[in-house]
C-alpha cells in the first residue's frame, strides 16, 4: 500500500468517527428532549461494525511517521541558517 492508500485510510477512519460522534451527538439531545417531556428515548440508530475500516495502530503510526518526515528538511533550514551571522563573529569571518 503506497502512501495515497495510507492517506485514503486515514480519511476513512476520519468519516466514520465523525459519523459517529453524529449520530451519538443526535442521540443524546433526542435523549434529552424526551427526558424534558417525562418519556425515554427509543433506541437510537446504531452504526454497523461492518462499516469500520479495518486499520491498525501501527499502519496508523507508520502514516503518522511518513507524513512528519517531508517537515524535517524544512525545519532544520530554518534552525541553522539565522545561526550564520553567529557563527561568522564567532570564527571571524566574513
Amino acid at each position: 500500500m503506497g502512501i495515497g492508500g495510507f492517506a485514503s485510510a486515514i480519511v476513512d477512519v476520519l468519516r466514520w468517527r465523525i459519523a459517529r460522534w453524529m449520530v451519538v451527538r443526535a442521540t443524546r439531545t433526542r435523549a434529552a428532549l424526551a427526558r424534558s417531556r417525562g418519556g425515554f428515548a427509543a433506541p437510537a440508530v446504531t452504526i454497523s461494525p461492518m462499516i469500520v475500516p479495518v486499520v491498525s495502530a501501527s499502519r496508523l503510526r507508520l502514516a503518522l511517521i511518513l507524513g512528519l518526515l517531508p517537515s524535517f528538511a524544512p525545519m532544520s533550514i530554518d534552525l541553522y541558517v539565522p545561526a550564520f551571522p553567529e557563527l561568522a563573529r564567532y570564527f571571524g569571518v566574513g
